[in-house]
Protein backbone atom coordinates (compact mmCIF):
# COMPACT_ATOMS: atom_id res chain seq x y z
CA UNK A 1 0.00 0.00 0.00
CA UNK A 2 1.28 3.71 -0.78
CA UNK A 3 2.20 5.51 1.65
CA UNK A 4 -0.40 8.80 2.41
CA UNK A 5 1.60 11.68 2.86
CA UNK A 6 0.92 14.20 6.55
CA UNK A 7 -1.13 17.01 5.03
CA UNK A 8 1.39 19.35 7.87
CA UNK A 9 4.23 17.65 5.83
CA UNK A 10 7.44 20.36 5.28
CA UNK A 11 6.52 20.08 1.52
CA UNK A 12 2.63 21.10 1.82
CA UNK A 13 3.29 23.92 3.98
CA UNK A 14 6.39 24.84 1.00
CA UNK A 15 3.13 24.65 -1.81
CA UNK A 16 0.87 26.33 0.18
CA UNK A 17 3.54 29.22 1.15
CA UNK A 18 4.28 29.86 -2.50
CA UNK A 19 0.85 29.80 -3.46
CA UNK A 20 -0.05 32.54 -0.94
CA UNK A 21 2.75 34.72 -1.89
CA UNK A 22 1.38 33.95 -5.54
CA UNK A 23 -1.91 35.26 -4.74
CA UNK A 24 -0.48 38.20 -2.67
CA UNK A 25 1.56 39.40 -5.66
CA UNK A 26 -1.28 38.64 -8.10
CA UNK A 27 -3.77 40.96 -6.03
CA UNK A 28 -1.17 43.70 -5.95
CA UNK A 29 -0.27 44.03 -8.96
CA UNK A 30 -4.18 43.71 -10.07
CA UNK A 31 -5.42 46.29 -7.72
CA UNK A 32 -2.43 48.50 -8.88
CA UNK A 33 -3.80 48.28 -12.58
CA UNK A 34 -6.96 48.80 -11.43
CA UNK A 35 -6.46 51.86 -9.20
CA UNK A 36 -4.08 53.80 -12.03
CA UNK A 37 -6.79 53.13 -14.55
CA UNK A 38 -9.81 54.16 -12.23
CA UNK A 39 -7.90 57.54 -10.86
CA UNK A 40 -5.72 58.47 -13.88
CA UNK A 41 -7.08 61.77 -15.94
CA UNK A 42 -5.96 63.94 -18.33
CA UNK A 43 -5.49 67.78 -16.97
CA UNK A 44 -7.77 70.25 -17.40
CA UNK A 45 -4.81 72.54 -18.70
CA UNK A 46 -1.27 73.14 -19.85
CA UNK A 47 0.16 70.12 -22.14
CA UNK A 48 -2.60 67.59 -22.01
CA UNK A 49 -5.48 70.33 -23.15
CA UNK A 50 -3.08 71.22 -26.43
CA UNK A 51 -2.64 67.69 -27.34
CA UNK A 52 -6.13 66.77 -27.23
CA UNK A 53 -6.78 70.19 -29.28
CA UNK A 54 -3.96 69.59 -31.57
CA UNK A 55 -4.83 65.66 -32.18
CA UNK A 56 -8.73 66.53 -33.01
CA UNK A 57 -8.26 69.46 -35.48
CA UNK A 58 -5.16 67.99 -37.27
CA UNK A 59 -4.92 64.61 -37.03
CA UNK A 60 -2.76 62.02 -35.35
CA UNK A 61 -0.19 61.38 -38.09
CA UNK A 62 0.12 65.50 -39.18
CA UNK A 63 0.22 66.32 -35.34
CA UNK A 64 3.09 64.61 -35.29
CA UNK A 65 4.84 65.75 -38.89
CA UNK A 66 4.35 68.94 -37.75
CA UNK A 67 5.71 68.62 -34.41
CA UNK A 68 8.66 66.50 -35.62
CA UNK A 69 9.66 69.74 -38.00
CA UNK A 70 8.54 72.23 -35.43
CA UNK A 71 9.47 71.17 -31.65
CA UNK A 72 10.27 68.13 -31.19
CA UNK A 73 12.16 65.13 -32.58
CA UNK A 74 10.03 62.19 -30.64
CA UNK A 75 7.83 61.51 -33.58
CA UNK A 76 7.01 57.81 -32.70
CA UNK A 77 6.56 58.73 -29.09
CA UNK A 78 4.18 61.82 -29.87
CA UNK A 79 2.16 59.44 -32.61
CA UNK A 80 1.19 57.49 -29.87
CA UNK A 81 -0.15 60.37 -27.45
CA UNK A 82 -1.92 62.15 -30.47
CA UNK A 83 -3.45 58.84 -31.26
CA UNK A 84 -4.19 57.43 -27.90
CA UNK A 85 -4.89 60.73 -26.23
CA UNK A 86 -8.31 61.61 -27.69
CA UNK A 87 -9.87 58.26 -26.29
CA UNK A 88 -9.97 57.84 -22.79
CA UNK A 89 -10.21 54.44 -23.18
CA UNK A 90 -6.59 54.13 -25.30
CA UNK A 91 -4.78 56.10 -22.94
CA UNK A 92 -5.81 54.26 -19.81
CA UNK A 93 -5.18 51.16 -21.47
CA UNK A 94 -1.77 52.09 -22.74
CA UNK A 95 -0.38 53.52 -19.49
CA UNK A 96 -1.72 50.15 -17.58
CA UNK A 97 -0.28 48.15 -20.20
CA UNK A 98 3.25 50.03 -19.78
CA UNK A 99 3.03 49.32 -16.13
CA UNK A 100 2.43 45.69 -16.27
CA UNK A 101 5.53 45.62 -18.75
CA UNK A 102 7.86 47.69 -16.96
CA UNK A 103 7.26 45.51 -13.95
CA UNK A 104 7.88 42.01 -15.75
CA UNK A 105 10.68 43.63 -17.47
CA UNK A 106 12.56 45.31 -14.25
CA UNK A 107 12.05 41.95 -12.68
CA UNK A 108 13.42 39.73 -15.87
CA UNK A 109 16.75 41.88 -15.65
CA UNK A 110 16.90 42.59 -12.08
CA UNK A 111 15.15 39.82 -10.01
CA UNK A 112 15.99 36.39 -13.03
CA UNK A 113 14.84 33.18 -11.77
CA UNK A 114 15.57 34.56 -8.40
CA UNK A 115 11.65 34.60 -8.12
CA UNK A 116 9.04 33.50 -9.96
CA UNK A 117 8.07 36.07 -12.90
CA UNK A 118 4.72 37.07 -10.84
CA UNK A 119 6.70 37.70 -7.70
CA UNK A 120 9.56 39.53 -9.32
CA UNK A 121 7.41 41.69 -11.08
CA UNK A 122 4.88 42.12 -7.90
CA UNK A 123 8.65 43.40 -6.13
CA UNK A 124 9.58 45.39 -8.47
CA UNK A 125 6.67 47.66 -8.89
CA UNK A 126 6.00 47.95 -5.21
CA UNK A 127 9.85 49.02 -4.86
CA UNK A 128 9.17 51.64 -7.66
CA UNK A 129 6.04 52.68 -5.46
CA UNK A 130 6.90 52.67 -2.44
CA UNK A 131 11.02 53.54 -2.71
CA UNK A 132 11.13 56.51 -4.88
CA UNK A 133 9.60 60.49 -5.23
CA UNK A 134 6.11 60.92 -5.88
CA UNK A 135 6.58 63.66 -7.61
CA UNK A 136 8.71 61.89 -10.74
CA UNK A 137 6.36 58.65 -10.11
CA UNK A 138 3.10 61.43 -11.35
CA UNK A 139 5.02 63.40 -14.13
CA UNK A 140 6.08 60.43 -15.65
CA UNK A 141 3.56 57.84 -14.44
CA UNK A 142 0.22 59.30 -13.58
CA UNK A 143 0.25 61.97 -15.93
CA UNK A 144 -0.92 61.40 -19.42
CA UNK A 145 1.93 63.53 -21.48
CA UNK A 146 4.39 62.82 -18.83
CA UNK A 147 3.20 59.11 -19.18
CA UNK A 148 3.73 58.75 -22.86
CA UNK A 149 6.86 60.21 -22.96
CA UNK A 150 8.66 58.34 -20.30
CA UNK A 151 6.68 55.23 -18.86
CA UNK A 152 5.82 54.09 -22.41
CA UNK A 153 9.25 54.46 -23.83
CA UNK A 154 10.72 53.46 -20.61
CA UNK A 155 8.69 50.28 -20.34
CA UNK A 156 9.22 49.30 -24.15
CA UNK A 157 13.20 50.14 -23.93
CA UNK A 158 13.43 47.55 -20.64
CA UNK A 159 11.02 45.18 -22.40
CA UNK A 160 13.99 45.40 -25.25
CA UNK A 161 16.76 45.36 -23.31
CA UNK A 162 15.70 42.42 -21.44
CA UNK A 163 15.35 40.21 -24.42
CA UNK A 164 18.84 41.82 -25.46
CA UNK A 165 20.19 40.47 -22.65
CA UNK A 166 18.10 37.17 -22.60
CA UNK A 167 18.81 36.83 -26.65
CA UNK A 168 19.16 32.94 -26.36
CA UNK A 169 15.97 32.08 -24.35
CA UNK A 170 14.00 34.61 -27.13
CA UNK A 171 12.45 32.73 -29.57
CA UNK A 172 11.69 34.71 -33.36
CA UNK A 173 8.18 36.51 -32.14
CA UNK A 174 9.81 37.70 -28.86
CA UNK A 175 12.80 39.36 -30.38
CA UNK A 176 10.78 40.85 -33.43
CA UNK A 177 8.82 42.67 -30.64
CA UNK A 178 11.90 43.91 -28.63
CA UNK A 179 13.17 44.69 -32.02
CA UNK A 180 9.62 46.78 -32.47
CA UNK A 181 10.04 48.23 -28.99
CA UNK A 182 13.66 49.59 -29.22
CA UNK A 183 13.01 51.11 -32.74
CA UNK A 184 10.10 53.22 -30.51
CA UNK A 185 11.90 53.53 -27.56
CA UNK A 186 14.82 55.32 -29.37
CA UNK A 187 12.56 58.49 -29.60
CA UNK A 188 13.41 59.05 -26.42
CA UNK A 189 16.87 60.17 -25.58
CA UNK A 190 17.48 58.84 -22.42
CA UNK A 191 16.65 55.48 -23.08
CA UNK A 192 17.82 55.83 -26.71
CA UNK A 193 21.67 56.25 -25.05
CA UNK A 194 20.98 53.67 -22.36
CA UNK A 195 20.13 51.32 -24.94
CA UNK A 196 22.57 52.12 -27.26
CA UNK A 197 25.45 51.72 -24.68
CA UNK A 198 24.10 48.45 -23.07
CA UNK A 199 24.08 46.83 -26.84
CA UNK A 200 27.65 48.01 -27.04
CA UNK A 201 28.48 47.08 -24.11
CA UNK A 202 27.12 43.39 -24.98
CA UNK A 203 28.53 43.11 -28.13
CA UNK A 204 32.24 43.88 -26.70
CA UNK A 205 32.06 41.36 -24.32
CA UNK A 206 30.93 38.96 -27.12
CA UNK A 207 33.65 39.85 -29.38
CA UNK A 208 35.84 39.59 -26.85
CA UNK A 209 34.83 36.28 -24.91
CA UNK A 210 36.98 33.38 -25.59
CA UNK A 211 34.68 30.45 -26.59
CA UNK A 212 34.84 27.63 -23.60
CA UNK A 213 34.01 29.79 -20.68
CA UNK A 214 30.80 29.53 -18.98
CA UNK A 215 27.47 31.51 -19.47
CA UNK A 216 28.09 32.37 -23.04
CA UNK A 217 25.90 34.38 -24.85
CA UNK A 218 22.86 32.96 -27.21
CA UNK A 219 26.08 30.21 -27.78
CA UNK A 220 27.34 33.05 -29.60
CA UNK A 221 26.62 33.72 -33.30
CA UNK A 222 22.93 33.95 -33.22
CA UNK A 223 23.21 36.47 -29.64
CA UNK A 224 25.78 38.81 -31.29
CA UNK A 225 23.76 38.68 -34.61
CA UNK A 226 20.70 39.96 -32.93
CA UNK A 227 23.02 42.31 -30.56
CA UNK A 228 24.09 43.80 -33.73
CA UNK A 229 20.88 44.09 -35.37
CA UNK A 230 19.29 45.55 -32.07
CA UNK A 231 22.33 48.22 -32.12
CA UNK A 232 21.84 49.03 -35.45
CA UNK A 233 18.09 49.89 -35.35
CA UNK A 234 18.36 51.90 -32.05
CA UNK A 235 21.43 53.94 -33.76
CA UNK A 236 19.02 55.17 -36.77
CA UNK A 237 16.13 55.62 -34.88
CA UNK A 238 17.81 57.90 -32.49
CA UNK A 239 19.40 59.70 -35.33
CA UNK A 240 16.34 60.17 -37.11
CA UNK A 241 15.06 61.86 -33.48
CA UNK A 242 18.15 63.89 -33.11
CA UNK A 243 18.36 65.57 -36.38
CA UNK A 244 14.76 66.43 -36.60
CA UNK A 245 14.56 70.29 -37.70
CA UNK A 246 12.04 70.67 -34.53
CA UNK A 247 14.82 70.15 -32.46
CA UNK A 248 16.66 73.64 -33.56
CA UNK A 249 13.55 75.51 -33.18
CA UNK A 250 12.75 74.50 -29.91
CA UNK A 251 16.52 74.60 -28.39
CA UNK A 252 16.49 78.56 -29.29
CA UNK A 253 12.92 79.08 -27.80
CA UNK A 254 13.66 77.35 -24.59
CA UNK A 255 16.50 78.67 -24.18
CA UNK A 256 15.11 82.47 -24.37
CA UNK A 257 12.67 81.47 -22.31
CA UNK A 258 14.58 78.91 -19.53
CA UNK A 259 17.89 79.84 -19.70
CA UNK A 260 19.11 82.67 -21.87
CA UNK A 261 22.58 82.29 -20.22
CA UNK A 262 23.01 78.34 -21.65
CA UNK A 263 24.56 79.14 -25.04
CA UNK A 264 27.34 80.90 -22.76
CA UNK A 265 27.99 78.06 -20.77
CA UNK A 266 30.68 75.31 -21.81
CA UNK A 267 30.05 71.74 -21.95
CA UNK A 268 31.83 70.63 -18.79
CA UNK A 269 29.33 73.55 -17.48
CA UNK A 270 26.40 71.99 -18.91
CA UNK A 271 27.18 68.12 -17.59
CA UNK A 272 27.86 69.31 -14.18
CA UNK A 273 25.09 71.03 -14.01
CA UNK A 274 23.34 67.43 -14.89
CA UNK A 275 24.89 66.31 -11.95
CA UNK A 276 23.58 68.53 -9.51
CA UNK A 277 20.15 67.47 -10.26
CA UNK A 278 21.23 64.07 -9.69
CA UNK A 279 22.86 64.41 -6.53
CA UNK A 280 20.56 66.67 -4.98
CA UNK A 281 17.87 64.27 -5.92
CA UNK A 282 19.67 61.20 -4.46
CA UNK A 283 20.57 62.54 -1.32
CA UNK A 284 16.78 63.54 -0.57
CA UNK A 285 14.83 61.84 1.79
CA UNK A 286 12.16 60.59 -0.83
CA UNK A 287 14.40 59.15 -3.57
CA UNK A 288 14.37 56.03 -0.64
CA UNK A 289 16.17 53.52 -3.23
CA UNK A 290 19.18 55.20 -3.51
CA UNK A 291 19.26 55.43 0.36
CA UNK A 292 18.39 51.57 0.46
CA UNK A 293 21.25 50.77 -1.75
CA UNK A 294 23.55 52.26 0.45
CA UNK A 295 22.25 50.13 3.38
CA UNK A 296 22.37 47.12 1.19
CA UNK A 297 26.11 47.39 0.04
CA UNK A 298 27.52 48.57 3.71
CA UNK A 299 25.71 44.92 4.80
CA UNK A 300 27.65 43.38 1.95
CA UNK A 301 30.98 44.93 2.58
CA UNK A 302 30.49 44.15 6.28
CA UNK A 303 29.82 40.54 5.84
CA UNK A 304 32.66 40.28 4.05
CA UNK A 305 34.87 42.23 5.94
CA UNK A 306 37.12 39.50 7.07
CA UNK A 307 37.47 38.44 3.19
CA UNK A 308 38.35 41.55 2.28
CA UNK A 309 40.51 42.85 4.93
CA UNK A 310 41.50 46.75 4.04
CA UNK A 311 39.51 47.37 1.09
CA UNK A 312 36.43 46.43 2.95
CA UNK A 313 37.16 48.80 6.17
CA UNK A 314 38.04 51.52 3.10
CA UNK A 315 34.68 51.29 1.63
CA UNK A 316 33.07 50.91 5.14
CA UNK A 317 34.58 54.36 5.60
CA UNK A 318 33.34 55.84 2.70
CA UNK A 319 29.90 54.53 3.01
CA UNK A 320 29.61 55.44 6.59
CA UNK A 321 31.07 59.55 5.83
CA UNK A 322 28.44 59.21 2.83
CA UNK A 323 25.78 58.84 5.57
CA UNK A 324 27.10 61.55 7.92
CA UNK A 325 27.29 64.07 5.33
CA UNK A 326 23.88 63.01 4.01
CA UNK A 327 22.96 64.23 7.44
CA UNK A 328 25.01 67.70 7.08
CA UNK A 329 23.58 67.95 3.40
CA UNK A 330 19.94 67.74 4.52
CA UNK A 331 19.90 70.89 7.19
CA UNK A 332 21.15 69.15 10.08
CA UNK A 333 24.06 71.41 10.62
CA UNK A 334 23.22 73.96 8.92
CA UNK A 335 24.25 73.16 5.11
CA UNK A 336 21.97 74.51 2.73
CA UNK A 337 19.74 72.06 0.62
CA UNK A 338 19.68 70.96 -2.83
CA UNK A 339 19.14 74.07 -5.08
CA UNK A 340 16.01 75.16 -6.07
CA UNK A 341 14.40 74.82 -9.22
CA UNK A 342 15.14 78.76 -9.81
CA UNK A 343 19.23 78.80 -9.05
CA UNK A 344 21.13 77.91 -11.41
CA UNK A 345 24.76 77.38 -9.72
CA UNK A 346 28.06 78.61 -10.91
CA UNK A 347 31.91 76.78 -11.20
CA UNK A 348 33.15 79.90 -10.03
CA UNK A 349 32.19 78.80 -6.56
CA UNK A 350 33.94 75.37 -6.60
CA UNK A 351 34.87 75.18 -3.06
CA UNK A 352 31.23 75.76 -1.91
CA UNK A 353 30.08 72.27 -0.14
CA UNK A 354 27.53 71.51 -2.86
CA UNK A 355 30.04 71.02 -5.45
CA UNK A 356 32.27 69.16 -2.87
CA UNK A 357 29.00 66.66 -2.11
CA UNK A 358 28.05 66.17 -5.58
CA UNK A 359 31.98 64.58 -6.35
CA UNK A 360 31.47 62.78 -2.86
CA UNK A 361 28.41 61.18 -3.93
CA UNK A 362 30.18 60.08 -6.80
CA UNK A 363 32.78 58.29 -5.25
CA UNK A 364 30.21 56.75 -3.17
CA UNK A 365 28.49 55.69 -6.25
CA UNK A 366 31.65 53.89 -7.31
CA UNK A 367 32.25 52.42 -3.79
CA UNK A 368 28.91 51.04 -4.55
CA UNK A 369 29.80 49.93 -8.07
CA UNK A 370 32.84 48.25 -7.08
CA UNK A 371 31.25 46.35 -4.33
CA UNK A 372 29.08 45.11 -6.97
CA UNK A 373 31.65 43.81 -9.44
CA UNK A 374 32.94 42.36 -6.78
CA UNK A 375 30.90 40.01 -5.72
CA UNK A 376 30.20 39.16 -9.50
CA UNK A 377 31.21 35.27 -10.47
CA UNK A 378 30.63 34.82 -13.96
CA UNK A 379 32.48 36.93 -16.77
CA UNK A 380 29.48 38.27 -18.39
CA UNK A 381 28.04 39.42 -15.53
CA UNK A 382 31.56 41.47 -14.71
CA UNK A 383 30.44 43.14 -17.64
CA UNK A 384 27.19 43.76 -16.96
CA UNK A 385 26.76 44.68 -13.45
CA UNK A 386 27.96 48.08 -13.58
CA UNK A 387 25.52 49.11 -16.66
CA UNK A 388 22.45 49.75 -14.31
CA UNK A 389 24.87 52.75 -12.00
CA UNK A 390 26.26 53.60 -14.97
CA UNK A 391 23.01 54.19 -16.76
CA UNK A 392 21.26 56.02 -13.81
CA UNK A 393 24.26 58.60 -13.50
CA UNK A 394 24.46 59.09 -17.36
CA UNK A 395 20.72 59.86 -17.98
CA UNK A 396 20.54 62.51 -15.70
CA UNK A 397 24.10 64.46 -16.65
CA UNK A 398 22.79 63.88 -19.73
CA UNK A 399 19.83 66.40 -19.71
CA UNK A 400 22.66 69.48 -18.58
CA UNK A 401 23.13 69.41 -22.38
CA UNK A 402 19.40 71.13 -22.11
CA UNK A 403 18.58 74.24 -21.58
CA UNK A 404 15.41 72.72 -19.95
CA UNK A 405 17.76 71.20 -16.67
CA UNK A 406 15.42 72.89 -14.28
CA UNK A 407 12.38 74.19 -16.30
CA UNK A 408 11.75 70.04 -17.19
CA UNK A 409 11.05 69.43 -12.97
CA UNK A 410 10.97 65.72 -12.03
CA UNK A 411 10.06 63.84 -14.81
CA UNK A 412 13.86 64.01 -15.90
CA UNK A 413 14.47 61.86 -13.10
CA UNK A 414 12.46 59.36 -13.95
CA UNK A 415 14.68 57.33 -16.05
CA UNK A 416 17.69 57.15 -13.19
CA UNK A 417 15.27 55.95 -10.62
CA UNK A 418 13.94 53.05 -12.31
CA UNK A 419 17.52 51.88 -13.22
CA UNK A 420 18.36 52.51 -9.33
CA UNK A 421 15.79 50.23 -8.51
CA UNK A 422 16.34 47.35 -10.78
CA UNK A 423 20.17 47.60 -9.40
CA UNK A 424 18.81 47.58 -6.10
CA UNK A 425 16.79 43.81 -7.24
CA UNK A 426 20.50 42.94 -8.98
CA UNK A 427 22.04 43.23 -5.74
CA UNK A 428 19.57 41.70 -3.65
CA UNK A 429 19.42 38.79 -5.86
CA UNK A 430 23.46 38.11 -6.30
CA UNK A 431 23.74 38.54 -2.17
CA UNK A 432 21.26 35.47 -1.86
CA UNK A 433 18.12 37.72 0.00
CA UNK A 434 16.06 37.06 -2.89
CA UNK A 435 15.80 33.15 -2.14
CA UNK A 436 13.31 31.05 -0.32
CA UNK A 437 11.28 32.55 2.88
CA UNK A 438 13.62 35.75 2.67
CA UNK A 439 12.78 36.67 -0.67
CA UNK A 440 8.81 35.81 0.30
CA UNK A 441 9.37 38.34 3.18
CA UNK A 442 11.05 41.06 1.25
CA UNK A 443 8.60 40.87 -1.10
CA UNK A 444 5.21 41.07 1.14
CA UNK A 445 7.30 43.79 3.30
CA UNK A 446 8.02 45.68 0.04
CA UNK A 447 4.20 45.20 -1.50
CA UNK A 448 2.74 45.95 2.17
CA UNK A 449 4.83 49.46 2.13
CA UNK A 450 3.98 50.26 -1.40
CA UNK A 451 0.31 49.40 -0.37
CA UNK A 452 0.14 51.93 2.72
CA UNK A 453 1.76 54.48 0.80
CA UNK A 454 -0.75 54.46 -1.82
CA UNK A 455 -3.65 53.99 0.89
CA UNK A 456 -2.50 56.68 2.83
CA UNK A 457 -3.14 59.15 -0.29
CA UNK A 458 -5.86 57.59 -1.62
CA UNK A 459 -6.56 58.72 -5.18
CA UNK A 460 -4.70 61.43 -5.00
CA UNK A 461 -1.75 59.78 -5.16
CA UNK A 462 -2.61 59.55 -8.84
CA UNK A 463 -3.09 63.30 -9.00
CA UNK A 464 -1.05 66.44 -8.76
Amino acid sequence: MQAVEPVDSPDTHRSLETKIFAAVSWLFVIALAIAAARFLRTENFADDVAYIAQSRNVGAWDSSVQSYQGWSGRFAINYLLFSAIVATWAWKSAIVASLLLLGVSMARIGVGKALPWVNGSALALAALVCLTDRRVQFESMWWVTGSFNYLVPVALGLFAASVLLHAQDAGPLQGACGLVAAAVAAYQEQMAVSLVLTALVLLAWQTWHRPGLPDAPGQAAEGTLFAKLFALLVVINTAIQLLAPGNKVRLAKETETWFPSFAHLSVPHKLVLGLERLVAHLVTADTRVFHVLFLVTAIIVWQRRKAWGWAAWSALAVLLSHGLFTLLRQKAFGFRPPYPASTVPSLATGLEISWFADFWVLLVIGVMVVVRLAIATAPRERWLAALPWVLAVGSVVMVGLSPTIYASSWRILYVADVLLVIALLDLLRKSGWLAGRAGMLITVATIAAATLRVASHGSSFFMR
